[in-house]
C-alpha cells in the first residue's frame, strides 16, 4: 500500500520555480543592452545599432556558421559566405562583420541589421574603348 506523500508537492514547487525563471526573464529583457559605440559619423553608418538585436537579431556565433553551414543553399555568385548574398566586408570591419550589421554584448553576443544594409552599394567602373 502506498502511504501519503510527505514533503513538498511538485505542482507548488514547479510553480514557484517557473514564476522565477518568468520574472527573470522579464528583468532581463528589459535590462539595456550593451552597445558599442562608433569613432565617427561613417562607422555609425555602416556598424552602429539602430535596436534591432535584440528583437529581431541572431546570436553572433550563429551568424558567424550560418554560411559555411548552408554554403549549399546560398546562390551560385562570386564572393564567399554573405558575399553571395551582396554583403559587403571591408578588411578592417569589426568582429569580421559586413557593412550594415550591427553588434551588441547581451546575454549572448547579436547581430542585427541597420540602415547600411540596403543603403549601400558597391560599384565596379569598367572603362571601355572603341574599337
Amino acid at each position: 500500500m502506498i502511504g501519503p506523500r510527505r514533503g513538498w508537492s511538485a505542482g507548488p514547487v514547479g510553480l514557484a520555480l517557473g514564476v522565477m525563471a518568468l520574472g527573470a526573464s522579464a528583468v532581463a529583457a528589459l535590462a539595456p543592452t550593451r552597445v558599442v559605440a562608433q569613432d565617427d559619423i561613417l562607422s555609425h553608418f555602416k556598424y552602429g545599432s539602430v535596436g534591432t538585436e535584440v528583437s529581431v537579431g541572431l546570436p553572433y556565433p550563429i551568424w558567424r556558421v550560418q554560411p559555411v553551414l548552408f554554403a549549399d543553399k546560398l546562390p551560385n555568385r562570386p564572393g564567399q559566405g554573405y558575399e553571395k548574398l551582396g554583403f559587403i566586408f571591408e578588411s578592417n570591419a569589426p568582429q569580421g562583420r559586413a557593412i550594415g550589421t550591427t553588434y551588441v554584448e547581451d546575454q549572448v553576443p547579436l547581430v542585427g541589421l541597420n540602415c547600411a544594409t540596403c543603403h549601400t552599394a558597391h560599384s565596379i567602373v569598367a572603362y571601355v574603348t572603341a574599337p
